[in-house]
């Protein structure tokens, strides 16, 4: 399985526990000049952006710690330029990452901040 591959499974799998915690998505692979946010669904009355790392070998970084200031940099960026597109005021928002590590799903909420 290939990157693309396992990205895509992993994108999937955290729709389908996403969707069991009661979110709504609203987008998958949002995006704007080469950067991507992962899922962007709702929450309650909360925006959630949510970026996804799936890993398969045990010699690779956790999924959470791939999601450097880079990538953050990246998401929120994202984010902003959804937000103004959308009209989106007065909400709140939150960035989560979910990460699989060899088949397990852990679900960070508030993995990082504005």
């Amino acid at each position: 399985m290939n990157k693309t591959q396992s990205g895509n499974l992993g994108e999937d799998l955290a729709v389908k526990f996403l969707k069991t915690q009661k979110y709504k998505i609203l987008e998958r692979n949002y995006k704007v000049l080469h950067k991507e946010v992962d899922v962007i669904a709702m929450d309650g009355d909360t925006l959630v952006f949510v970026e996804v790392k799936t890993r398969f070998a045990t010699f690779e970084e956790s999924g959470a710690s791939a999601v450097d200031q880079r990538k953050q940099q990246n998401v929120i960026f994202v984010a902003k330029c959804y937000m103004t597109k959308n009209h989106v005021k007065n909400t709140q928002v939150r960035f989560d990452v979910v990460e699989i590590n060899q088949g397990q799903l852990n679900h960070i909420k508030n993995a990082f901040e504005l």
